[in-house]
């Protein structure tokens, strides 16, 4: 006699987990995805169109880079964007970018300097010539994370990258409330100008100077301390 059997579910192709990662950092860092919103299973695999198997796979990562909280029986809650989390997206880029600035100036080309050269002088005349840089937060993307492939350590890039995501969702809410100004854009120049000249303390000074300033306006803005 035949005996049914329940039919076996299929591990997600690797190609599959990883769009439907990305697919749903998007929606998180873009705020489509709200803070501290809590979302159901159901409705976020219908959303971004997966399968629940492969949802829960990206939402394992997600939970990894902080994005989210998969919580039993309750549902999945997106992170909440508060003082606390930004004091730590914040002490993570000091962490990781100084040392990358450090490794910039060890060991990237003169090619690969002067293409950050461009980036910064793109950033810098997007700052001064408009008065709603919008397209200023991709290219500062860009460039932070160019420092990290350039300064050639892969471990440090992927930790920049998962710092980032949280980073680009902090400005993403700060710009939603404060709006997109050339007030509340940073210069890169000095950060550059070091990697030019070779000089390993100008460049660390230069990159804490640059977060520093950067939590501090994000801070004092959103919650009105540091």
């Amino acid at each position: 006699m035949a005996v049914s059997r329940a039919p076996r579910q299929v591990a997600p192709a690797p190609r599959a987990t990883e769009i439907a990662y990305e697919k749903l950092c998007a929606a998180i860092v873009d705020l489509e995805l709200a803070p501290g919103d809590m979302v159901n299973e159901r409705t976020l695999s219908e959303r971004l169109g997966v399968s629940r198997l492969t949802l829960l796979q990206a939402l394992h990562r997600a939970a990894e880079s902080g994005l989210v909280a998969v919580l039993p029986r309750r549902g999945i809650l997106i992170a909440p964007v508060d003082i606390l989390s930004a004091q730590q997206v914040f002490e993570a880029r000091s962490a990781i970018e100084v040392k990358l600035a450090e490794l910039v100036v060890e060991k990237a080309s003169d090619a690969e300097v002067a293409g950050l050269r461009t980036l910064a002088d793109r950033l810098e005349t997007l700052r001064e010539q408009s008065d709603s840089p919008v397209s200023f937060p991709h290219l500062d993307r860009e460039l932070h994370l160019g420092i990290a492939r350039v300064a050639g350590n892969r471990f440090l890039e992927s930790a920049l990258h998962q710092v980032w995501l949280s980073n680009q969702r902090l400005w993403n809410f700060f710009f939603r409330n404060q709006g997109l100004t050339r007030d509340y854009l940073f210069d890169h120049g000095d950060i550059v100008s070091a990697f030019e000249k070779r000089d390993r303390e100008a460049a660390r000074a230069a990159v804490l100077e640059h977060v520093r300033s950067s939590r501090e306006l994000l801070s004092s803005r959103l919650w009105g301390r540091l």
